[in-house]
Order: structure tokens, then C-alpha cells, then sequence
């Protein structure tokens, strides 16, 4: 009966291990089964939270080149149709700069960009375009700081609107293409930075800017 005994004992003993090594091998094939998908899913969330913030950075900078050639666009019709209706209207060949931004020759004008002349040494002044509560754009000092967005998912208001710091920030200027040419044209620059998590992003647009009056001597 003793060897009877230990002969069960030992039975019992190695079914034990066996049943060990199964569960190990299965919780092995589990694991990799699961990390798998659970990266590509994580890949896919990377990839999209990217996606929508760079349509984002493009979407904020077209509306600022937008905001300019709205300005050079009504100021060019308005141009056009006072020297139709007066011929004897008085006029500088800078005057559809006007709201844009001052030409290289002239000083500072509070509120107005200046366009950095070209071929010219250093770093252009950058500038920045926020909304104002009633909606009006208006360009101020580059600050490096982030754009803010409101509620309603607007970017740029000011502060003290219920606005806070949004992960984009827009930087802005402006240089003269070539001087020789009467400051008749000029480049818009617009570089949105933008961090997703510890990635930092930036986004460059430009569009070139010229004199659409249709009077003779524009």
C-alpha cells in the first residue's frame, strides 16, 4: 500500500508541472496576440490627431494669406472705380498697400506690418493676426506665444473673450520682391508651429502679393 502511495503522490505531482507550463505558453501567445493590434491602434490615433492638426496649421495659415488679399482685393476695386469715376483722382502708386502693410520707404505705421526690403540684411519683423471680439482682424508683434481659441472652436481672439491657449502659434511677415519694381509686389510668409505630445510640427505657406488696379501707372 506505501508504494501504491507514493506512486499516486508522484503522478499528482507531475500533472501539476505540466499544467504550469501550458498556462505560461498560453498567457505567452495571449500577450503577443493582444500587442499587436493594440500598437497598430495606437499608430492609427498617432497618425489621425496628426492628420487633423496639420489641417488645422494649413487651415490657419490660408485664412491669414486670405485676410491680405481680401485687403489688396477691395482696395485695388476701390482704386480702379474712383479713378473710373474721377479722372482727376489723387493717388501714390502704394495706396493699395493700404490695411496691408507699409512699403519698404516709408516708417512705421502703428497697426500696419512693414514689408522688409528686399535683399536687405537680418530678420524681417513678424507679426501676428488675432480676432477681435466684434471679428475684426488685426496684425500685432509676433510674441511667441499661442493662438487663442474660444468655445466656438475660433482661433486668434483676444484674451479676456473666454478664450484660452490653443497648441498653434502663427508668425507672419512680410518682404518686398524686388524694390525696383515701385514696391508694386511682395511676398506673405506664414509658419504655424504646433505640438501634438512631445512632437513639434510647422507648416510654412506663401503667397506672393501684386497690384491688381487696373489704372494706368499702378
Amino acid at each position: 500500500m506505501s508504494f501504491l502511495r507514493l506512486q499516486f503522490n508522484k503522478k499528482t505531482n507531475d500533472k501539476t508541472g505540466l499544467t504550469l507550463v501550458e498556462t505560461l505558453v498560453a498567457i505567452s501567445i495571449l500577450t503577443i496576440a493582444v500587442i499587436g493590434p493594440l500598437g497598430i491602434i495606437a499608430q492609427a490615433l498617432h497618425t489621425s490627431y496628426y492628420t487633423r492638426d496639420q489641417m488645422t496649421a494649413h487651415y490657419l495659415a490660408q485664412e491669414a494669406i486670405e485676410y491680405v488679399r481680401n485687403l489688396r482685393d477691395n482696395k485695388s476695386i476701390e482704386i480702379t472705380g474712383d479713378s473710373i469715376n474721377d479722372p482727376s483722382y489723387e493717388y501714390t502708386s502704394t495706396d493699395w498697400l493700404s490695411g496691408i502693410a507699409t512699403p519698404p520707404s516709408s516708417p512705421d505705421v502703428p497697426g500696419r506690418p512693414n514689408i522688409y526690403p528686399f535683399g536687405a540684411g537680418g530678420i524681417p519683423d513678424a507679426y501676428s493676426l488675432v480676432i477681435n471680439d466684434n471679428g475684426t482682424y488685426k496684425f500685432e508683434p509676433y510674441n511667441d506665444q499661442y493662438m487663442k481659441v474660444n468655445n466656438n472652436g475660433i482661433y486668434g481672439v483676444d484674451a479676456g473673450a473666454g478664450a484660452v491657449d490653443s497648441q498653434f502659434k502663427r508668425e507672419i511677415y512680410f518682404q518686398a520682391t524686388n524694390n525696383t519694381l515701385n514696391n508694386q509686389d511682395f511676398v506673405m510668409v506664414v509658419s504655424v508651429y504646433w505640438k501634438n505630445g512631445s512632437t513639434f510640427s510647422k507648416l510654412i505657406l506663401k503667397e506672393y502679393f501684386t497690384n491688381w488696379a487696373s489704372r494706368a501707372g499702378l
